[in-house]
């Protein structure tokens, strides 16, 4: 049971370590946050939104989330479909897959003949 507690412990440092590389690898955007420090304070954001949206970025998802309410519009599904239908052929054809079931058929029948006269 110890084993598998400090193998889980190694697993969520590497983990760790791995964002913390991929953090500083990564190329600046010109906010200033680069490198661990970056990785830090984007950490502690991330942080902050999951506790309860305070601060900057959660006023930010706040105000997105209610534009993105009353911007919301009712719609059934097939109006969807209708909306998203292509005349384009489809990408499989009933025939194909017909074809393919019908050979994938005969060659199970022929294996179970083959068998049956051992």
């Amino acid at each position: 049971m110890v084993t598998m507690v400090v193998w889980t412990l190694v697993a969520l440092a590497a983990a760790a370590l791995v964002l913390v590389i991929a953090s500083v690898a990564e190329t600046p955007t010109g906010d200033g946050r680069t490198g661990v420090r970056g990785y830090l304070q984007d950490l502690r954001a991330g942080v902050r939104t999951l506790r309860g949206e305070r601060g900057q970025h959660g006023r930010g998802a706040r105000q997105a989330r209610r534009a993105a309410d009353e911007g919301a519009a009712e719609s059934t599904l097939e109006d969807f479909f209708a909306a998203t239908e292509v005349q384009a052929p489809a990408y499989v054809a009933v025939e194909d897959l017909t074809d393919t079931l019908a050979r994938a058929r005969e060659r199970a029948a022929r294996g179970v003949h083959g068998l049956s006269r051992r």
